[in-house]
């Protein structure tokens, strides 16, 4: 988050009420800092074969803790690793959540390292595209992983784009056609 402060830069956060319950500080200083928040599960399980309870429960649960730790009711939901069946889709939609996912993943969590990511980023980037990166977590673990080459990008990432004249938005920003500035 410093990184993107110093970039002048606002992102959407999809959080994992686990992470939410145990770092609540943090998630308060994604929205105090005005940044968007949408929800990422409670557990970040798979999905695929919850029953309609379950798939209930693990989002509002997800909510509620967002709720209580930061004031904001999510509009946003990101299954993880983007496993969703239509009818959980459709489940989801119901519930008052747009389904978010990704169209460019930066692999940080495989730990390449930041000269690879922005490189790859930059060569496959198109207008629209909403772009993936982590704050925790590996290739077999939510918890854990390092985040340094994340870090190390986020500032070099946004001049690079900036150059060629891409404009960060957050999730809503782009769905209502607005840039940064709300213009």
């Amino acid at each position: 988050m410093d990184e993107l402060k110093r970039a002048k830069v606002k992102a959407t956060f999809f959080m994992l009420g686990e992470h939410v319950a145990k770092y609540p500080q943090v998630a308060r200083r994604v929205v105090n800092e005005g940044h968007e928040v949408g929800n990422h599960t409670y557990t970040h399980h798979g999905l695929l074969y919850y029953t309609n309870d379950e798939l209930k429960k693990e989002i509002n649960d997800a909510q509620e803790i967002i709720r209580s730790a930061t004031g904001v009711t999510t509009l946003y939901f990101r299954p993880p690793k983007a496993w969703l069946t239509n009818e959980e889709k459709a489940q989801i939609g119901k519930m008052g959540y747009k389904v978010i996912l990704w169209s460019l993943n930066s692999k940080d969590w495989v730990s390449f390292d930041d000269k690879y990511i922005v490189n790859y980023i930059v060569r496959n980037i198109r207008p629209g595209d909403i772009l993936l990166f982590h704050d925790s977590g590996g290739v077999f673990s939510i918890e854990g992983g390092s985040r340094k080459e994340t870090v190390r990008v986020i500032y070099r990432l946004v001049e690079k784009l900036q150059e060629k004249g891409y404009k960060f938005v957050t999730i809503s920003e782009l769905l209502n056609g607005e840039n940064s500035n709300g213009e």
